[in-house]
Formats: C-alpha cells, sequence, structure tokens
C-alpha cells in the first residue's frame, strides 16, 4: 500500500471545517473524500479517512455509524498487513478507544491489547503515542472498576505527557479523568487536587486553540459542572468563546 502525501491536504480541511465548528459539513465532506478514494483505488486514503470517520461519530454520537467504519478499518489493517505497525496500532487505539466510549468495553479491550503489541515492539517506551494509549485504556479499566490498574495507567500517561511541551489541555482531560477516579475511591483531598491541576492547565495554556484544545476545554467543563465547579465551568466558557 503506498502513502498518498496528499491525504495530509484532505485531513487539513477537515481539521479547519472542524475548528470553524462545521461540524455536519466536515462529515459530508469525509465521506465525499472516502468515495473519491475507493473509486481511484487509494486503499491509504480510504483507510486513513475511515479511521478519521470513527473519531467523527465518536463525537457526534452515532454508534452504529461508528462501528461500521471501525468494522471498515479492521479489514483492511488485515487486507494489508498492518497488525504490527505504527500505523496499525493507531487505528487498533481509535477503535477501542471508540468501542469503550460507547460502553462496549468487553470488545474494546482486544482491540487495547493489539494495539499496545504493536507500539511496544515499533516505538520508544516515552515516545508520546503511549500517553493517549494509556489514557485511553486506563478509561477502559476505569469502567470495569479495575482502579488499581487504572490509576497506574493513568500516572503513566500524566508521565509521559510532562516530557513533552504543548500538552497542557490533554494533561487536564487525565487530570479529570483521575478526578473521577478518586472519587469512586473515596478520597477526597485527591479528587480536589486533580479537579484544581485541571483548571489551571487549561487556564494557563499558551498553544494553539485549535479544535483539539477546544474538544479538552468540553472535556473538563462536563468534569466541572459534575463536581459542581461552576467558577471553574464560567471561566472555561468564556475562554470557549474567545
Amino acid at each position: 500500500m503506498t502513502e498518498n502525501k496528499d491525504v495530509a491536504i484532505i485531513l487539513n480541511k477537515y481539521e479547519e471545517l472542524l475548528d470553524k465548528k462545521l461540524l455536519e459539513e466536515a462529515g459530508a465532506f469525509l465521506e465525499d473524500e472516502i468515495k473519491k478514494a475507493k473509486e481511484l483505488g487509494d486503499s491509504f486514503t480510504e483507510m486513513t479517512l475511515h479511521n478519521e470517520v470513527v473519531s467523527y461519530h465518536r463525537r457526534t454520537g452515532e454508534q452504529a455509524k461508528a462501528v461500521a467504519a471501525i468494522n471498515e478499518i479492521l479489514e483492511l489493517i488485515q487486507k494489508f498487513e498492518l497488525s504490527s505497525t505504527v500505523l496499525g496500532a493507531n487505528m487498533y487505539l481509535n477503535c477501542a478507544t471508540t468501542l469503550n466510549f460507547f460502553k462496549r468495553t468487553a470488545d474494546s479491550l482486544p482491540l487495547f491489547e493489539r494495539a499496545f503489541e504493536a507500539y511496544i515492539n515499533t516505538i520508544p517506551e516515552n515516545d508520546y503515542r503511549f500517553a493517549g494509549f494509556y489514557n485511553n485504556y486506563a478509561l477502559a479499566l476505569y469502567d470495569t472498576e479495575n482502579y488499581t490498574e487504572a490509576l497506574r495507567y493513568f500516572r503513566k500517561a500524566l508521565n509521559i505527557l510532562s516530557l513533552y511541551k504543548g500538552n497542557d489541555s490533554e494533561m487536564a482531560v487525565t487530570f479529570c479523568n483521575l478526578a473521577h477516579l478518586f472519587e469512586k475511591t473515596n478520597d477526597t483531598e485527591m479528587l480536589e487536587s486533580c479537579i484544581n491541576s485541571a483548571f489551571y492547565s487549561l487556564k494557563d495554556y499558551d498553544g494553539e486553540r485549535d479544535n483539539n484544545f477546544n474538544l479538552h476545554c468540553e472535556k473538563c467543563l462536563e468534569a466541572f459542572r459534575y463536581f459542581k465547579k461552576q467558577d471553574y465551568a464560567k471561566e472555561i466558557e468564556e475562554l470557549l468563546k474567545k
């Protein structure tokens, strides 16, 4: 399978639509580009865009469409023997994360395992991509009520994120995840500490305020409202309006 460098142009346009909050237009654009890729026999672009469709439908909450895209991706990974590659690992992780998002944790765990096996054999253990893996795997463990292991992996995610600059908003999401975990373990002091850390990570963020930053803010807003941190929620709402 040959990589098509034009896929970066497609993804940039897709991100531009998301940054403008044109969600429906972004989804239609992806589907149109997938059709073009199929007609051209461009499997690399088709698979890359299906991966984006999975994330898109996770965002819109359309489980059936997300699962259909996941099945397409899994077939393509097998067809092109990508299971042991970084590309395959990235896609396994996205599929697993999406299945767990839709409360299909039992289905997600084998895909998390495949992603980890590919990552551990292809990239260094402190590679940035492990942060995303650990955080999302921890969420799956949290959903199975394995709080001890979930805590261990959330901390591993934070450790890796701390090695790189510009990850404050992503760290904020992990702090919010930890706050929910500490609620389950009745550790009020750590819960408060994590919520505070999440807020200040967003407030002090000085990187690009793009679609990913907005997504991280929205995730944290849910936690701030849940834990009745109305002042924090109001300030982040104002931040999103800028």
